[in-house]
């Protein structure tokens, strides 16, 4: 048995944009060691890269421009947590690939702060919503942030004017989504995603993903680039 979470690290063209990393645990009941992992790498990769289902897009569609298209810019490192459910340090990866992430549409970059959330869930089972100083739910849910994005995600409502995404976007993720959650074979074993839990230091079977039109937002803090601040002495000097 092993339970692993794979950091999928897109790199950045830009100093003044952090890398961006999504968080994937994958989990087998069978496999003991990672000998013949490369199908699950390349089940990841397809998340981003393939449009799945309906979708029109792939999830790398809409990713920013300033995230790099280059021949193995990006990599995913897998983390053996199977004795480390608890979020306990679990050291260096036990394995690594690169790939090249696949075209971005034509729109210009959005602010590296923007982002579309994917949500899922684990089944419930009797857990509530609000228990005496806890939400014993949200421990059945996960989420994956995808950014920094480009333009062609923006919709807007025509009444209010609020900023939303794009209704196919939404389509396009949740079918990657979907694709995502089919199991994968690799040397014989099967591996299939799962939610993770460190306050309960398990895992469960996502049942459910879930999105709404709104942006999220990934607060990234990087220490400023020459050339991305203009000065002008105040009168009063």
């Amino acid at each position: 048995m092993k339970t692993i979470l794979n950091r999928v690290i897109l790199e950045s063209n830009d100093s003044v944009v952090d890398n961006s990393s999504i968080g994937i645990v994958m989990h087998s009941d069978t496999a003991t060691d990672l000998a013949s992992y490369s199908s699950v790498f390349t089940h990841l990769e397809n998340f981003l890269n393939v449009a799945a289902g309906t979708a029109v897009h792939p999830i790398c569609y809409h990713i920013s421009k300033v995230m790099s298209r280059g021949s193995g810019a990006s990599t995913i490192e897998a983390y053996d947590i199977t004795t480390h459910l608890d979020g306990s340090a679990a050291g260096s990866p036990v394995a690594m690939t690169t790939f090249t992430l696949g075209n971005a549409g034509t729109g210009f970059s959005l602010p590296e702060g923007l982002a579309i959330a994917i949500s899922y869930r684990s089944d419930y089972g009797t857990d509530v919503e609000f228990g005496p100083g806890t939400r014993p739910r949200s421990r059945d849910r996960g989420r994956l942030y995808i950014g920094p994005l480009t333009s062609d995600v923006v919709d807007f409502d025509t009444t209010t004017f609020r900023s939303r995404i794009l209704a196919q976007v939404v389509t396009d993720f949740q079918q990657a989504m979907f694709a995502l959650s089919s199991s994968v074979t690799a040397g014989g074993d099967e591996w299939v995603l799962r939610q993770w839990s460190r306050k309960n230091a398990a895992i469960k079977l996502p049942t459910e993903c879930f999105m709404d039109n709104r942006f999220d937002y990934q607060r990234r803090r990087s220490d400023p680039a020459p050339g991305t601040r203009t000065y002008l002495p105040l009168a009063s000097v």
